[in-house]
């Protein structure tokens, strides 16, 4: 059988990790994973937003605790690259980029694990 995969954002991962809405189901596909039923994927870029959040919100020692959580969790990171890139103008957006990110980046297109 097949394993299916997941692609993470920032924002699942967040609503994981503080107990908020939708955090339930990021909660049972890492139950999957860890029974290697599924793959779960984070890009690294999301990962570093992740971190940012947590940093603003909280502390950079909480954050710091976060990464190393983050990177015990039964997720792969998936490097970000320029394979498939197509820029897309910012006033294209519906919603502002989180980190100021120069363009959107469709990463999930090679989900190859670092």
């Amino acid at each position: 059988m097949k394993r299916r995969r997941y692609v993470l954002d920032s924002f699942a991962v967040l609503a994981y990790l503080q107990a908020e809405r939708g955090g339930a189901k990021v909660k049972d596909l890492l139950k999957e994973a860890k029974a290697r039923d599924a793959q779960i994927f984070l890009s690294v870029i999301n990962l570093g937003e992740i971190i940012c959040v947590i940093e603003r919100k909280l502390s950079y020692e909480t954050a710091m605790k976060t990464f190393k959580n983050v990177l015990r969790l039964p997720i792969q990171l998936a490097e970000a690259t320029l394979e498939g890139f197509s820029p897309l103008p910012i006033s294209r957006l519906s919603t502002p980029l989180p980190m100021r990110m120069p363009f959107p980046f469709p990463w999930h297109k090679s989900l190859e694990p670092l």
